[in-house]
């Protein structure tokens, strides 16, 4: 569940970037909202590892 709140905020603020770029608001809310992305993905790189999900294996089927 925490890796798709990790994703919502991404994405989340790289539309709101998108949109404000394309409608004509200013250059600085933009950037403003460049910081908090990069604050997102910095906190998604910096989680402890209890918080990853766990890798997964190949199913094997046994014959």
């Amino acid at each position: 569940m925490k890796e798709w709140a990790y994703a919502g905020a991404f994405f989340v603020y790289t539309g709101a970037i998108a949109s404000h770029l394309t409608t004509g608001y200013q250059r600085w809310e933009a950037v403003i909202l460049a910081v908090m992305t990069l604050l997102t993905v910095v906190s998604w790189a910096l989680r402890p590892a209890d918080r990853c999900l766990p890798s997964r294996q190949p199913l094997r089927i046994r014959s």
